[in-house]
Formats: structure tokens, C-alpha cells, sequence
């Protein structure tokens, strides 16, 4: 009897009243009681009770949570998991994972969600840079700046004597805010450049802290008609920037481009992101790093400012990718000594990011079925640009939670809390 022919019959009484229901018990009510015979004795149970019978909450006995000696504390480390099950439950449960971190870290500020997404014209005061499309008309001309020249020449650029050195000079107010990505194109004239001739692009930041872009002390091979975008992928907003040349070449500056798009202009339209009323975003600050939390996590860009009412996120450049309803995300800032982070995990316990919300519990897809077994495992890079054990100093831990749930209950279970040295 352990295959149920689809035209079996199964005894049944209703209010004293024997039937013989069908295999699939369609028709059976749950006061109806059914016959059942056990070691040699007839007993009856309600309907209600012997379906009740056919299904079991699981329950998660033990959750360990291995260290992994030598190596790094947590770039690139695998995390071995193991949960015990005391009853896998009926039907077999299904299984879902949790970890995070606490320490003295770093947190992401994080507010949603979005209510309107639009533009907002950004208007600049008259010593600011603005976007050209080809080479500076002039020291006053397209990018309107506190621009200079070094040496005799002028207009688009300056030019130096052989021996000498040439500059061309801007200071941008505001700073360019840091994206992902500030790209300069320079151009480095011939007139007969020397082989010992060279070119730089330097930038310095509003801490003070300046780096060059491009040195190149090699010969050149005389004339050198443009000179190609170098890209500036650190942190912090740019303040100036210089050209330099020297013997008998000369420099300008082609164009400024944040995000592979056009440096602010006057007029030029840009990103603004609308919260509901009550949202805090005192947190975000000029040049912030920010990128979409839900609906593919699409969006990124940089904050140019926050609007004068509070409620709105204005972007340095046009920005696409951005969802009404999704959360925003910022860069890791200073938070406190006690601070819990929440690992972003796929089904295979591979850690993608951290946040300081808690997202839930994550499908998760162990082996083996006693005990389920599976990784946390970080990545060599997060989406800070950092490795995870940069952005998780010594004495950070790491615990995991596992879930386990059917039509007939739920239960979790806390793993021990280890501490990678």
C-alpha cells in the first residue's frame, strides 16, 4: 500500500454515515474522520488531524561557522557554514542564509526610497569652469576660470622655450566633485619639440594633495599634435589642475569630462533625486559617491549638493539607471566603535557588498542534506574600490544565520561568532 492507485477507495464517516472517497480525498471534509488501524487496533482520526500528521516544521539544531587560518582576515576568504538540522521538517524545508560584521567600521548611509526621479538646471557663478568641445579660446574665453599662463604664448595655450617650461593653470569653484572617474585630454604642441622634451597633467585635490596624471620623461618623438585623456580614479574632489610642457613645446587643455560626460556648465541640466518629507540627507556631502540599492542597482553618480528644502539629491552630471522606489546608497564614512553591517549574499554565499540594513535572509543552495554545508566568501574588492580587509579593520567579526522554513513553520539559528585574525 505505499502507491495510492488513483482508483482506490478510502474509507470515510460523515455524521455516522460510511462513504468510500477517492484516492486524491477531494471530497473529504476536515470533521470527517478516516479509519485507522494500528498494530492490530482500529482507531479514527478528523481529517483535519491526519493532514495535520503529513506535514512537519523544520528545526534548525546548530549553525558552525569555521575559521580560516593564515592568509587574510577576510579578502578573499571562504567561510566554511554548517547547520545541523534536528528535523528537516515535512515537506523538506528549504534553506536561507544571513551574515554580517560588526566592529569599529565604517557604514554607508543608505535612505529611500526615491520618490520622483528629474532634472535640475544647474546655474554656476562666473568664476567657474565650465565644458568645452575643443581647445580653450582664451584664458577668460570657454571655461570662464581663474586661468592663467606661465610663459608667453596665451589664448588656447601657453608655450615654452627650448630649455623652459610652459603652464597652463585652472582652479575649478567649485571642486569637480570625485565620480568613478575624471578624465583630462591635454593637448601637447610640436614647434619642434627636443628629444628630451616632456608633458604632465597634475591635479590637486581640496586636501592639499596633488598627483600627476601623467609624466612622461621619455623622448618624444618630435612633434607630438594631441595628447591623450588620462583618467583620475581616486578619491576626493579636484580643486586645479596644470598642463605642463617644456622645451619648445606647448599646452592647453581640451576638455574636462566626470563620468564620461561634460564637466558642469551654465544651463546644463543634471540628475536630481526627490525623497518623501522626513528624510534625512544630511549625511551626503559634495562629491559623494553614490550608487542605486534595488531594481538591478543601476544607478551611480556622484552628489553635486543636497537642495535647499532638504529633500533632494542634486547629481554632477546627467545620471541613468535611477528607479522611483529604490534606496540610495553613499560612500563608507567614520560611524563608531559598535557598528553592525549586513553582507549583500547570492545563493551561493558569495558576499557582493555590505549595508547597514538588514536585507533579510537570502535563498541559499547548500550540500549535502546532514549537515547542510556551504562558504561565505568574500571578494578581493568591494564596491568601495577597497579590499574587505581595509574597510574591516582588525577585531571586526563575522556571524551567519540560517533559516529554514515550510508550509508548516519556520525556524532560525544563530551560528558562533568568530573573530579572523
Amino acid at each position: 500500500m505505499s502507491t495510492v492507485q488513483p482508483t482506490d477507495k478510502t474509507l470515510v464517516n460523515r455524521a455516522g454515515v460510511d462513504y468510500s472517497a477517492p484516492a486524491d480525498m477531494s471530497t473529504v471534509q476536515d470533521t470527517d474522520l478516516l479509519l485507522i488501524n494500528r498494530a492490530g487496533v482500529d482507531y479514527k482520526c478528523t481529517f483535519l488531524d491526519w493532514k495535520n500528521s503529513q506535514k512537519k516544521a523544520p528545526d534548525v539544531g546548530a549553525v558552525t561557522l569555521a575559521d580560516v587560518a593564515g592568509g587574510a582576515r577576510f579578502t578573499g576568504t571562504a567561510f566554511p557554514v554548517s547547520a545541523t538540522m534536528t528535523d528537516d521538517g515535512l515537506p523538506v524545508s528549504t534553506k536561507k542564509l544571513k551574515a554580517y560584521v560588526e566592529g569599529a567600521l565604517k557604514t554607508a548611509v543608505q535612505v529611500g526610497p526615491i520618490a520622483a526621479v528629474g532634472t535640475q538646471t544647474v546655474s554656476l557663478p562666473a568664476s567657474s569652469w565650465k565644458a568645452v568641445t575643443g581647445s580653450l579660446v582664451n584664458p577668460t574665453g570657454a571655461f570662464n576660470g581663474k586661468l592663467s599662463t606661465t610663459t608667453a604664448g596665451g589664448g588656447n595655450q601657453a608655450t615654452a622655450a627650448s630649455g623652459s617650461s610652459a603652464e597652463l593653470n585652472g582652479t575649478f569653484n567649485p571642486p569637480i566633485p570625485f565620480a568613478s572617474r575624471i578624465t583630462f585630454v591635454a593637448n601637447i604642441g610640436g614647434n619642434g619639440g627636443t628629444p628630451d622634451s616632456r608633458a604632465d597633467i597634475i591635479i590637486t585635490l581640496t586636501n592639499g594633495v596633488s598627483h600627476n596624471l601623467k609624466s612622461n620623461s621619455a623622448a618624444y618623438p618630435g612633434a607630438l599634435p594631441n595628447f591623450p585623456g588620462y583618467t583620475y580614479t581616486g578619491s576626493g574632489a579636484v580643486a586645479s589642475v596644470r598642463v605642463v610642457a617644456s622645451n619648445s613645446f606647448s599646452c592647453g587643455l581640451d576638455g574636462i569630462s566626470v563620468d564620461g560626460g561634460p564637466l558642469l556648465s551654465d544651463g546644463m541640466n543634471v540628475t536630481k533625486l526627490t525623497f518623501n518629507a522626513g528624510t534625512d540627507l544630511t549625511a551626503f556631502a559634495n562629491g559623494d559617491a553614490i550608487t542605486e540599492v534595488g531594481n538591478g542597482d543601476n544607478g551611480k553618480g556622484a552628489v553635486r549638493e543636497v537642495s535647499s528644502d532638504g529633500l533632494s539629491l542634486i547629481l554632477s552630471s546627467v545620471a541613468t539607471g535611477w528607479d522611483i522606489g529604490s534606496a540610495v546608497k553613499g560612500p563608507l564614512k567614520a560611524a563608531g566603535p559598535n557598528v553592525k553591517l549586513y553582507c549583500k549574499l547570492n545563493a551561493a554565499g558569495a558576499v557582493s557588498d555590505l549595508q547597514s540594513v538588514d536585507p533579510g535572509f537570502t535563498a541559499w543552495t547548500p550540500a549535502g542534506t546532514g549537515p547542510y554545508t556551504g562558504t561565505v566568501t568574500w571578494p578581493a574588492l568591494l564596491p568601495s574600490g577597497n579590499a574587505p580587509d581595509a574597510d574591516l579593520p582588525a577585531g571586526t567579526t563575522i556571524t551567519v544565520e540560517v533559516e529554514a522554513s515550510n508550509t508548516a513553520g519556520t525556524d532560525t539559528a544563530t551560528s558562533n561568532t568568530i573573530t579572523p585574525a
